[in-house]
């Protein structure tokens, strides 16, 4: 399968991987063929792409770092702590199996994977952005606790400070939160507040543990001390919070948004790159490095000598060197380029991503 940005979908072609609606529901279904109709409710539910079947790309896998389910269950699970938050002046409240039960299997899911990679484009819908996003930090954090040798224990803690990072935003005002401009100094200021909000909820509302609820008020506080909300600098600030700080921006990146298109994952991992050591712990962006294929199977590249490819595999241990198929649309099959395998190919070069 490949993937297709939604300006670039038609009639007739054939979807390759369930989509969930913003009710988190399944609405559309893997090998269906689409319609005029059905590519209007795509776009509707603001979805950056989706996974196509043809014939150039039917051999191509893509295998998501964690079952549908999984993903699903862990968005339903912050949304609902999210309006039990803000109705937590009538008494409702979440409680610690509200979380755990949704981070448990997806450690046991990442725990049992013999390669540890996140190979696909996520496809979350626009209007519960917040909430897929809160499930992805907490897949992408769990995968790089994983990477760090974490206990089991700090996974758990790690695992629920990632899924609960900005349950403090349940406190400010929504117009806010999705204003597509530019905020004021005030309005910014008030955003801000969302850490310690955050905060107070989890310890003095959830039985989350202390370590946990530092990790994600922290996950503003960059590598350098210019963060907040404390300004603290590099090992100061918890390991959680350090690695919530990573994969929040990449999943917000790869993620599109009010303001802006969803980046391709090589976008986003450059971006982090260049904060190395300046916004973000070294050691956490180069687990991230390693979990994150910058280049996912199915999508479509560009050589620097102009040529256009999709991408077929990874390599774990070269993931900027993948192999690909010279695209050409006359033919069924074209040439392979093997950039990792193939030591002649050592002078090519991929230099962006295209959307098709």
């Amino acid at each position: 399968m490949r993937y297709a940005t939604v300006k670039n979908l038609r009639k007739g072609m054939l979807l390759g991987r369930n989509l969930y609606d913003d009710k988190y529901r399944l609405f559309l279904r893997e090998g269906v063929k689409l319609s005029n109709g059905k590519i209007d409710d795509i776009r509707r539910q603001g979805f950056a792409g989706v996974y196509v079947l043809d014939l150039y790309s039917n051999d191509i896998a893509v295998d998501p770092i964690v079952a549908d389910t999984e993903y699903i269950d862990a968005a339903r699970a912050v949304a609902d702590c999210t309006q039990k938050a803000m109705a937590s002046g009538t008494g409702a409240r979440a409680t610690e199996s509200d979380y755990r039960k949704v981070i448990e299997p997806v450690l046991e899911t990442l725990r049992g994977k013999q390669l540890l990679l996140m190979e696909n484009i996520d496809m979350k819908p626009f209007a519960r952005y917040e909430f897929c996003h809160a499930a992805m930090v907490m897949i992408l954090s769990a995968a790089i606790g994983i990477k760090l040798n974490m206990t089991d224990e700090q996974l758990m803690e790690l695992g629920s400070a990632a899924l609960l990072h900005d349950i403090g935003t349940a406190f400010l005002p929504e117009d806010i939160l999705n204003r597509p401009g530019r905020l004021t100094n005030e309005e910014f200021s008030l955003v801000k507040e969302h850490v310690k909000k955050g905060y107070d909820y989890m310890v003095n509302s959830l039985s989350l543990s202390e370590a946990a609820s530092i990790g994600a008020m922290q996950h503003h506080e960059n590598y350098d001390g210019t963060g907040y909300p404390n300004g603290l600098r590099r090992k100061n600030i918890s390991v959680y919070g350090r690695i919530i700080a990573v994969t929040d921006v990449y999943d917000a990146l790869v993620s599109k948004r009010a303001f802006r298109q969803a980046m391709y994952p090589m976008q986003a991992v450059e971006i982090i790159q260049q904060q190395s050591d300046r916004k973000f712990d070294p050691d956490v962006v180069k687990a991230l490095e390693s979990i994150v294929a910058p280049f996912p199977p199915g999508t479509t590249v560009q050589l620097k000598s102009g040529e256009v490819c999709m991408v077929r595999r990874n390599y774990a241990d070269d993931l900027w060197r993948p192999q690909l198929w010279l695209y050409d649309e006359r033919a069924k099959s074209g040439e392979i380029l093997d950039l990792h395998e193939d030591k002649t190919k050592e002078n090519i070069r991929i230099v962006k991503m295209l959307d098709l």
